[in-house]
Protein backbone atom coordinates (compact mmCIF):
# COMPACT_ATOMS: atom_id res chain seq x y z
CA UNK A 1 0.00 0.00 0.00
CA UNK A 2 2.82 2.40 0.92
CA UNK A 3 4.68 1.52 -2.25
CA UNK A 4 1.56 2.17 -4.34
CA UNK A 5 1.10 5.57 -2.68
CA UNK A 6 4.74 6.39 -3.24
CA UNK A 7 4.45 5.53 -6.92
CA UNK A 8 1.33 7.69 -7.20
CA UNK A 9 3.04 10.65 -5.59
CA UNK A 10 6.00 10.22 -7.90
CA UNK A 11 3.67 10.11 -10.90
CA UNK A 12 1.90 13.29 -9.76
CA UNK A 13 5.25 14.97 -9.21
CA UNK A 14 6.41 14.12 -12.76
CA UNK A 15 3.07 15.19 -14.14
CA UNK A 16 3.33 18.58 -12.42
CA UNK A 17 6.91 19.01 -13.66
CA UNK A 18 5.80 18.10 -17.17
CA UNK A 19 3.05 20.72 -17.08
CA UNK A 20 5.56 23.29 -15.81
CA UNK A 21 7.91 22.49 -18.68
CA UNK A 22 5.01 22.61 -21.14
CA UNK A 23 3.96 26.03 -19.77
CA UNK A 24 7.48 27.35 -20.19
CA UNK A 25 7.69 26.04 -23.74
CA UNK A 26 4.27 27.51 -24.54
CA UNK A 27 5.34 30.86 -23.14
CA UNK A 28 8.54 30.85 -25.18
CA UNK A 29 6.60 29.83 -28.27
CA UNK A 30 4.12 32.67 -27.77
CA UNK A 31 6.96 35.18 -27.34
CA UNK A 32 8.70 33.86 -30.48
CA UNK A 33 5.52 34.03 -32.56
CA UNK A 34 4.72 37.51 -31.25
CA UNK A 35 8.25 38.67 -32.10
CA UNK A 36 7.97 37.33 -35.64
CA UNK A 37 4.57 38.97 -36.12
CA UNK A 38 5.83 42.27 -34.72
CA UNK A 39 8.91 42.24 -36.95
CA UNK A 40 6.75 41.41 -39.95
CA UNK A 41 4.35 44.23 -39.13
CA UNK A 42 7.17 46.75 -38.80
CA UNK A 43 8.67 45.59 -42.10
CA UNK A 44 5.31 45.81 -43.84
CA UNK A 45 4.66 49.30 -42.48
CA UNK A 46 8.09 50.50 -43.58
CA UNK A 47 7.54 49.11 -47.05
CA UNK A 48 4.00 50.45 -47.34
CA UNK A 49 4.36 53.77 -45.55
CA UNK A 50 2.27 56.59 -46.92
CA UNK A 51 3.97 58.23 -49.89
CA UNK A 52 3.06 61.67 -51.24
CA UNK A 53 0.81 61.39 -54.27
CA UNK A 54 1.79 63.07 -57.51
CA UNK A 55 -0.48 65.86 -58.75
CA UNK A 56 -0.88 66.98 -62.35
CA UNK A 57 -2.58 70.15 -63.51
CA UNK A 58 -2.90 72.18 -66.70
CA UNK A 59 -0.80 75.30 -67.22
CA UNK A 60 -3.81 77.53 -66.52
CA UNK A 61 -4.56 75.63 -63.31
CA UNK A 62 -0.92 75.87 -62.31
CA UNK A 63 -0.97 79.66 -62.64
CA UNK A 64 -4.29 79.99 -60.82
CA UNK A 65 -2.80 78.20 -57.82
CA UNK A 66 0.48 80.14 -57.83
CA UNK A 67 -0.57 83.71 -58.68
CA UNK A 68 -2.18 84.46 -55.26
CA UNK A 69 0.82 82.95 -53.46
CA UNK A 70 3.29 84.89 -55.61
CA UNK A 71 1.46 88.18 -55.09
CA UNK A 72 1.30 87.56 -51.35
CA UNK A 73 5.05 86.87 -51.35
CA UNK A 74 5.56 90.20 -53.14
CA UNK A 75 3.61 92.04 -50.45
CA UNK A 76 5.47 90.26 -47.65
CA UNK A 77 9.00 90.00 -49.02
CA UNK A 78 9.33 92.15 -52.15
CA UNK A 79 9.84 89.41 -54.76
CA UNK A 80 8.22 90.35 -58.07
CA UNK A 81 5.38 87.91 -58.87
CA UNK A 82 6.52 87.64 -62.50
CA UNK A 83 9.94 86.45 -61.40
CA UNK A 84 8.55 84.06 -58.78
CA UNK A 85 6.15 82.58 -61.33
CA UNK A 86 8.76 82.33 -64.09
CA UNK A 87 11.19 80.56 -61.79
CA UNK A 88 8.51 78.12 -60.68
CA UNK A 89 7.57 77.36 -64.29
CA UNK A 90 11.16 76.98 -65.43
CA UNK A 91 12.40 74.98 -62.45
CA UNK A 92 9.41 72.63 -62.24
CA UNK A 93 8.26 72.45 -65.89
CA UNK A 94 4.83 73.82 -64.98
CA UNK A 95 4.68 71.64 -61.88
CA UNK A 96 5.30 68.43 -63.81
CA UNK A 97 8.72 67.56 -62.40
CA UNK A 98 8.80 64.79 -59.80
CA UNK A 99 10.16 67.20 -57.21
CA UNK A 100 7.24 69.58 -57.75
CA UNK A 101 4.39 67.17 -58.45
CA UNK A 102 5.15 64.81 -55.57
CA UNK A 103 7.15 66.84 -53.05
CA UNK A 104 5.78 70.36 -53.76
CA UNK A 105 9.24 71.84 -54.26
CA UNK A 106 8.84 74.22 -57.20
CA UNK A 107 12.24 75.91 -57.16
CA UNK A 108 14.71 73.10 -56.62
CA UNK A 109 15.49 74.40 -53.13
CA UNK A 110 18.09 72.19 -51.46
CA UNK A 111 17.36 70.66 -48.07
CA UNK A 112 19.22 69.30 -45.07
CA UNK A 113 18.97 66.08 -43.09
CA UNK A 114 17.31 67.95 -40.20
CA UNK A 115 14.20 68.91 -42.21
CA UNK A 116 11.78 67.05 -44.52
CA UNK A 117 13.83 66.12 -47.56
CA UNK A 118 14.21 63.73 -50.47
CA UNK A 119 17.24 62.71 -52.51
CA UNK A 120 16.74 62.90 -56.29
CA UNK A 121 18.88 63.15 -59.40
CA UNK A 122 19.44 66.66 -60.72
CA UNK A 123 21.39 68.30 -63.54
CA UNK A 124 24.16 70.80 -62.73
CA UNK A 125 26.29 72.89 -65.08
CA UNK A 126 29.89 72.34 -63.92
CA UNK A 127 33.07 73.25 -65.83
CA UNK A 128 31.07 74.09 -68.96
CA UNK A 129 29.39 70.67 -68.92
CA UNK A 130 26.00 69.42 -67.77
CA UNK A 131 26.35 66.58 -65.28
CA UNK A 132 23.85 64.52 -63.27
CA UNK A 133 24.26 64.31 -59.50
CA UNK A 134 22.19 63.19 -56.52
CA UNK A 135 20.90 66.16 -54.55
CA UNK A 136 19.04 66.48 -51.25
CA UNK A 137 15.95 68.64 -51.73
CA UNK A 138 13.46 70.23 -49.36
CA UNK A 139 9.97 68.70 -49.16
CA UNK A 140 6.95 70.99 -48.67
CA UNK A 141 3.30 70.49 -47.79
CA UNK A 142 1.96 72.66 -50.63
CA UNK A 143 3.00 74.82 -53.57
CA UNK A 144 2.02 77.92 -51.62
CA UNK A 145 4.49 76.93 -48.89
CA UNK A 146 7.17 76.46 -51.54
CA UNK A 147 6.51 79.94 -52.98
CA UNK A 148 6.81 81.56 -49.56
CA UNK A 149 9.97 79.61 -48.68
CA UNK A 150 11.52 80.74 -51.97
CA UNK A 151 10.64 84.36 -51.20
CA UNK A 152 12.17 84.01 -47.74
CA UNK A 153 15.38 82.69 -49.29
CA UNK A 154 15.64 85.74 -51.54
CA UNK A 155 14.74 88.11 -48.70
CA UNK A 156 17.04 86.67 -46.02
CA UNK A 157 19.79 85.10 -48.12
CA UNK A 158 21.95 82.29 -46.83
CA UNK A 159 23.91 81.75 -43.62
CA UNK A 160 27.19 82.99 -45.08
CA UNK A 161 25.60 85.99 -46.85
CA UNK A 162 22.17 87.27 -45.71
CA UNK A 163 22.28 89.99 -48.39
CA UNK A 164 23.09 87.64 -51.27
CA UNK A 165 19.85 88.31 -53.16
CA UNK A 166 19.09 91.88 -52.06
CA UNK A 167 19.66 93.21 -55.58
CA UNK A 168 16.83 90.94 -56.71
CA UNK A 169 14.51 92.62 -54.22
CA UNK A 170 15.75 96.06 -55.20
CA UNK A 171 15.26 95.52 -58.94
CA UNK A 172 12.90 97.95 -60.68
CA UNK A 173 11.61 95.40 -63.14
CA UNK A 174 11.69 91.69 -63.99
CA UNK A 175 14.66 92.04 -66.35
CA UNK A 176 16.85 93.53 -63.64
CA UNK A 177 15.60 90.96 -61.13
CA UNK A 178 16.33 88.04 -63.47
CA UNK A 179 19.86 89.28 -64.12
CA UNK A 180 20.42 89.87 -60.39
CA UNK A 181 19.45 86.25 -59.72
CA UNK A 182 22.01 84.98 -62.19
CA UNK A 183 24.71 87.37 -60.93
CA UNK A 184 24.12 86.12 -57.39
CA UNK A 185 24.69 82.54 -58.54
CA UNK A 186 21.14 81.31 -57.91
CA UNK A 187 21.46 78.77 -60.75
CA UNK A 188 24.40 77.15 -62.52
CA UNK A 189 22.74 77.58 -65.94
CA UNK A 190 24.63 80.41 -67.72
CA UNK A 191 21.45 81.35 -69.65
CA UNK A 192 19.18 81.40 -66.57
CA UNK A 193 18.32 85.11 -66.71
CA UNK A 194 17.60 84.95 -70.42
CA UNK A 195 15.26 81.98 -69.93
CA UNK A 196 13.39 83.75 -67.12
CA UNK A 197 12.88 86.89 -69.19
CA UNK A 198 11.70 84.87 -72.18
CA UNK A 199 9.24 82.95 -69.97
CA UNK A 200 7.86 86.17 -68.47
CA UNK A 201 7.34 87.82 -71.82
CA UNK A 202 5.99 84.75 -73.60
CA UNK A 203 3.27 84.22 -70.99
CA UNK A 204 2.82 87.91 -70.05
CA UNK A 205 3.62 87.19 -66.43
CA UNK A 206 4.63 90.83 -65.90
CA UNK A 207 0.95 91.77 -65.67
CA UNK A 208 0.80 90.06 -62.27
CA UNK A 209 3.33 92.56 -60.91
CA UNK A 210 0.57 95.18 -60.91
CA UNK A 211 -1.35 94.79 -57.69
CA UNK A 212 -4.35 96.88 -56.62
CA UNK A 213 -3.19 100.29 -55.36
CA UNK A 214 -3.94 99.52 -51.73
CA UNK A 215 -1.85 96.35 -51.86
CA UNK A 216 1.38 97.66 -53.38
CA UNK A 217 3.14 98.40 -50.09
CA UNK A 218 5.96 95.92 -49.58
CA UNK A 219 6.76 94.94 -46.02
CA UNK A 220 9.62 92.48 -45.60
CA UNK A 221 8.97 90.29 -42.57
CA UNK A 222 11.67 89.86 -40.00
CA UNK A 223 13.28 86.47 -39.95
CA UNK A 224 12.14 84.41 -36.98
Amino acid sequence: MAKRKKRKNKFVFHLVEWFKSLSKLTGLLIVAVASVLLAGTITWLSEHKSEPQEIHVTQDEFLKVLIPAAQQAYKDYGVLPSVSLAQAILESNWGESLLASKYYNLYGVKGSATEPNVILETAEFVNNTWITINGRFRVYESWAESVEAHAQLLAYGVDWDPTLYHKVLGARNYKQAAQALQDAGYATDPTYAQKLIQMIEEHELYKYDQLPTEETTVSVRKSS
